[in-house]
């Protein structure tokens, strides 16, 4: 139960830089005839374009209205983590967790994902809802396990145990930097000659009787005969256009980062990935020596998926809550301080899971309502679109629990959720 971290190290823009927006319509000239327009360069839209080219779909265009990470995929917290309490999404964060840590064979070079471990404790009473959701998990493949208060301590020496604490492990769990790997995935979809044009903001789903023909931006439009959303709440205006619905509600997410307390190890993986479930926090290491702050379903509702800035301002209340919540469990976090904070944008849905789907009108494919979890399963989810387009189906995972039609059908993805304090998290 060793910690190791994968090889790499930090490229591209840091995940809370604010560079990479380019002046729009800097790319008027894309090209005007694609095989497939993705929108969106988050970290779902370069991995559906690079997954499509590595597959042989032919042009492939991916058009963002800002700049690669610009949103969500720049602002994630970045953890790679395989614990779910339903088993759809459980076998889609381990497919993605295979991309990070076989980076190299299957993307290229490196990428800065750091094997920590995880560390899942939950509240006493949900003690048999987490021994069902680690047999649910071992089930589907997922390497993890049921630890105590001994074994936890020993895993974090500055962990508070109770003599009844019961919490799930997976030593293959981790983090990355989710700003660096989403610019790291469009490279390599550049160098498979993808066309990532920045800057491009697609107005139009363009359709002829029942089937998409195309998109159209401020400049020019673009010919395809297959078009997909990968731009999160951004999609719902577009889709709705041609008769799509799409329930998605736009909220903002804080982190805090904090100067890491001296009774935890420092370096990039000096501590575990902690989700503690008891009490509704998470944290993970940022850097050498600070360690990143979450409160989880600690959401902020937008008027529109673009005003996090205004809306979800940093805010000293939730410092101090996302402080004293894990002082819970690390007591020397209570008086860290705090050194920056940021906050950022995600599209969730009804039940917290995403829209990976095929829907009419023919050749629109949606990827979205990621429900702030898109970061770690987005390789995987790109590698499942790009077979659904090119073979109808995906190949790599099962699917069609996500289909945008269990919302009409009541049909909702639902698990063993734990009933920790703000505890949105499944």
């Amino acid at each position: 139960m060793g910690r190791q971290r994968v090889p790499g190290g930090p490229h591209g823009p840091r995940q809370g830089a604010g560079g990479g927006r380019p002046v729009p319509g800097a790319h008027a000239g894309v090209h005007p005839v694609a095989d497939v327009v993705v929108v969106g360069a988050g970290i779902v839209g370069v991995s559906t374009g690079f997954n499509l080219a590595r597959l042989g779909a032919g042009k492939i265009v991916v058009l963002e209205r800002e700049g690669v990470a610009a949103q969500a995929s720049r602002l994630s917290a970045g953890l790679v983590r395989t614990h779910y309490s339903n088993a759809p999404e459980a076998r889609l964060a381990l497919a993605g967790l295979k991309w990070f840590e076989n980076w190299a064979e299957l993307v290229g070079g490196e990428v800065p994902f750091w094997r920590t471990g995880l560390l899942n404790p939950v509240a006493r009473e949900d003690h048999d809802k987490l021994r069902r959701n680690v047999a649910m998990l071992q089930a589907v493949g997922v390497e993890t396990e049921l630890i105590g208060p001994e074994e936890m301590v020993e895993l974090e020496p500055a962990i508070h145990a109770k003599e009844d604490d019961l919490a799930a492990y997976e030593p293959r769990s981790g983090y990355a930097d989710p700003g660096a790997t989403t610019h790291a995935v469009a490279g390599a979809a550049r160098r498979l000659g993808v066309e990532i044009a920045e800057g491009v903001e697609v107005t139009r789903i363009l359709v002829e009787g029942d089937r998409v023909t195309g998109v159209e931006t401020p400049a020019r439009r673009v010919a395809a005969p297959a078009v997909v959303l990968a731009n999160g709440a951004w999609s719902v205006p577009l889709a709705r256009a041609v008769g799509v619905e799409i329930p998605i509600e736009s909220v903002g997410v804080r982190l805090a980062f904090v100067r890491r307390p001296p009774d935890l190890r420092p370096g990039w993986g000096g501590h575990a990935v902690v989700l503690d479930r008891a009490h509704g926090a998470y944290t993970r290491p940022e850097g050498a020596d600070h360690s990143l702050l979450g409160l989880s379903g600690a959401r902020v509702p937008l008027t529109a998926p673009d005003r996090y800035d205004s809306e979800a301002r940093p805010d000293a209340e939730f410092e101090q809550l996302a402080r004293s919540q894990l002082a819970l469990r690390f007591p020397s976090f209570a008086e860290a301080p705090v050194v920056a904070h940021r906050s950022g944008p995600i599209d969730i849905t009804p039940d917290l899971c995403a829209i990976i789907d095929r829907v009419q009108p023919e050749g629109l494919y949606l990827a979205v309502g990621m429900s702030g979890s898109g970061f770690k399963k987005g390789p995987a989810i790109g590698q499942c679109v790009a077979e659904m387009v090119l073979h109808g189906e995906s190949r790599t995972v099962p699917i069609p629990e996500f289909r945008l039609s269990r919302f009409a059908e009541n049909d909702l993805i639902r698990g063993d959720v734990y009933s920790g304090p703000f505890n949105l998290v499944h």
